[in-house]
């Protein structure tokens, strides 16, 4: 019975019948020696298996066979890196983030510039007139003061120079419409330093001298980029149809010459909408500032 039961077995994984004797003593053979071997060991397991499980629980190795260990150290990583790009990027001071946008910035420009031969095309053939030179020793001698300034409403004073002189421009190009904004953000802009001032602590230094060499490395970067990219555009002639569109259409559409002013009343009246928005908002601040009673807790 017992070698017919093995026989159907057998014939039920390899397809055929091999008819192994079966008999109830073959001898001192290997395969009983580790049959009772493995009855020994089985025992043994059974009546020491909580001294085992304690000393394995205590090896520190086995952790890194469970799969639940690595998703530990996944989660944790992500936490850990999401901590530390809050303390790099979001620290709470305004000029990282400046120099961060202003880093990025220049890597995406540089790289753009690099893989373009566009720079050939630069065209440093130009002659400035006497009031552009003028205006650029206003502007640099305002810079200087501005950054060696050693007090805030000199350093104000600095930078809305710069504005005004930069507005002045915009007139000798023809584009009033643009020195008018100009000259009421930056009449604004001066008024809500001169009151924020006030409200400010003493004016102190505390950047070191790494930290300064820093800053001046990024700002003369920063500004060699943006030179290099005005003088490409002003280097190359700009194959735009909305030019010639604008020129068609603005004294038979717009009922104008003055093309620019057509294009900000007609053509982007919402953008001009959204301009103005903004001044009567800020308008609406300076007003709320300069009727602010001083002393009075809001």
């Amino acid at each position: 019975i017992i070698n017919n039961l093995i026989n159907y077995s057998e014939l039920g994984i390899i397809t055929e019948k091999l008819n192994i004797p079966v008999k109830l003593w073959h001898g001192l053979t290997l395969e009983l020696l580790l049959s009772v071997l493995t009855v020994l060991l089985g025992v043994l397991l059974y009546f020491f298996r909580l001294k085992i499980i304690t000393v394995i629980t205590s090896i520190s190795f086995t952790n890194y066979l469970k799969p639940s260990y690595y998703y530990d150290v996944l989660m944790q990583s992500i936490a850990s890196f999401a901590a530390w790009q809050s303390k790099v990027f979001q620290n709470g001071y305004l000029r990282f983030y400046i120099i961060t946008i202003l880093l990025i910035t220049l890597a995406l420009t540089a790289y753009s510039l690099l893989s373009v031969p566009i720079v050939d095309s630069i065209d440093l053939n130009f002659e400035p007139t006497f009031y552009e030179t003028i205006l650029g020793i206003i502007i640099l001698v305002s810079v200087i003061i501005t950054v060696r300034a050693q007090g805030r409403l000199t350093a104000i004073i600095g930078v809305g120079v710069v504005g005004f002189a930069l507005a002045i421009f915009f007139i000798i190009y023809s584009a009033p419409d643009l020195a008018l904004t100009q000259f009421s953000i930056e009449v604004l802009t001066v008024i809500l330093f001169v009151l924020v001032i006030y409200k400010l602590p003493k004016f102190l230094k505390f950047s070191s001298t790494s930290r300064r060499i820093r800053d001046i490395v990024i700002a003369v970067s920063f500004g060699a980029i943006m030179t290099i990219i005005t003088l490409v555009i002003t280097s190359t002639p700009l194959q735009s149809e909305l030019k010639e569109y604008f020129a068609e259409n603005s004294l038979p559409k717009g009922k104008g010459q003055n093309i620019v002013n057509v294009i900000l009343v007609d053509f982007r009246a919402l953008d001009t909408m959204g301009e103005l928005t903004v001044l009567a908002v800020a308008a609406i601040g300076v007003f709320a500032l300069l009727k602010l009673a001083k002393g009075k807790k809001q």
